[in-house]
């Protein structure tokens, strides 16, 4: 597996193209800029067949339907499907007109434990709620990308809608309590490892855990 990172939009979100070895690209998170994700793909000869949503925030979907129009299958969590047909969700608080043009219709949806396939690329689907309802994680190999999950010595905001700093520790626990040390891949900011947010990430409950020196 291949992977770019890319930094879109207004916020700025990181968005990954993960390739196969046949040249099929998953997109995960394409937040916006739609023609700097199309050139890399075009400059790498590789193909975009899917897109995997983290969640349904606004500053993570901007750049769905420009990659529906160019042949990619979108997917979201059901439980954040709501943020996709209702942008007057995805879009609260901000000083934009609501209109058509903003509603996506993802082409499937997935739930916790679902398995994703794209060639040999296998990812499988951790359901982390708390930054919204449906918020997931992605785990490909010994690499998760964690969407506004787990951050750098940090973690997502849980008072927009669907938020909860309850579902939050429970999820941050649950990727604490996976094996290894996978490489994390966030939404926004720095890249890290599981092992450095176990010792160092006051939000992940490090004082929770015993290490070998």
């Amino acid at each position: 597996m291949e992977i770019i990172s890319l930094s879109v939009g207004m916020m700025p979100t990181n968005c990954y193209i993960a390739a196969s070895d046949e040249k099929n690209a998953a997109v995960i998170d394409p937040g916006g800029d739609p023609e700097k994700i199309l050139h890399v793909l075009e400059s790498r000869g590789w193909t975009a067949r899917k897109v995997f949503l983290t969640h349904g925030h606004f500053d993570h979907v901007g750049a769905v339907k420009a990659l529906q129009a160019a042949g990619a299958a979108a997917g979201v969590s059901r439980e954040d499907e709501i943020f996709l047909t209702a942008p007057e969700l995805t879009y609260a608080g901000m000083d934009l007109p609501i209109t058509e043009d903003l509603r996506i219709r993802p082409d499937f949806t997935f739930e916790g434990g679902q398995g994703l396939e794209l060639d040999e690329l296998a990812f499988r689907v951790i359901a982390t709620p708390g930054h919204t309802r449906g918020s997931v994680c992605f785990l490909c190999g010994d690499v998760i990308f964690s969407g506004d999950t787990l951050f750098r010595e940090g973690c997502g905001r849980t008072d927009l809608y669907g938020g909860s700093w309850n579902d939050m520790n429970d999820s941050l626990k649950k990727l604490a309590g996976l094996p290894g040390d996978c490489r994390i891949l966030p939404g926004h900011g720095a890249e890290t490892t599981l092992g450095y947010e176990r010792r160092y990430n006051q939000w992940m409950g490090a004082a929770d855990y015993d290490f070998d020196d």
